[in-house]
């Protein structure tokens, strides 16, 4: 694998030291970033009126995880894709609903609040609420970072098919109207940001939408 990345680009989001990876092609008529890996695992909800036809895939050109419809100008998208065997499991949560308010998931040892911010706020203002928070005797909560935000998301649950934020009922997500005056649930920011070719290199923080 070489270790000289296109012009504008830092290092992919994966180990190149173990794991073959490589950018789009332009002289091929793709994108630099055009390196989607697909997943087995596909929305529950109709998004994007594609009849339930879309999957999560995990772009390692930048870090982002998002849907990808399976066709493409009338054809069968292709994707990257890498094979895993054992720890069918791997992933599970494990949720304790404590006393106080908190969360504990005994797969990751992580403690969460029950209950998010009840309002939104800007990565600068959560960052410094998170800092300042006394919350259930404990005063180190922070931002969780992006890996240990998506280990919350439930894939088998969606505002239109369980009338649900995408996460273990356990927890209490605020409801909003979005731009299409439908009800839906907020964003939620980590304490990540992407390091990428753009011209603010670490200027967009990485959120999550449950």
């Amino acid at each position: 694998m070489p270790r000289d990345y296109p012009i504008g680009c830092k290092r992919p989001v994966i180990d190149t030291e173990y794991f073959d990876f490589g950018y789009g092609d332009p002289g091929a008529g793709e994108r630099i970033i055009d390196a989607q890996y697909a997943s087995s695992t596909l929305y529950v909800g109709n998004t994007a009126n594609d009849g339930g036809r879309t999957l999560f895939g995990v772009n390692f050109a930048d870090g982002r995880i998002k849907g990808y419809g399976l066709t493409l100008h009338n054809s069968e998208k292709t994707f990257y894709v890498i094979y895993v065997r054992g720890n069918a499991g791997y992933g599970d949560n494990s949720f304790s609903a404590n006393d106080d308010g908190t969360i504990t998931d005994n797969a990751t040892g992580l403690m969460w609040m029950q209950d998010d911010s009840g309002k939104g706020m800007n990565w600068k203002e959560a960052l410094i609420y998170a800092e300042d928070l006394e919350y259930a005797e404990h005063s180190d909560w922070r931002l969780p970072n992006s890996k240990e935000l998506q280990s919350l998301v439930d894939y088998t649950r969606s505002p239109e098919k369980t009338n649900s934020a995408a996460i273990d009922p356990v927890f209490n997500c605020t409801q909003i109207v979005n731009e299409a005056d439908q009800v839906d649930y907020p964003c939620y920011w980590t304490g990540t940001t992407h390091i990428n070719g753009s011209q603010f290199p670490g200027g967009y923080g990485v959120y999550v939408s449950f």
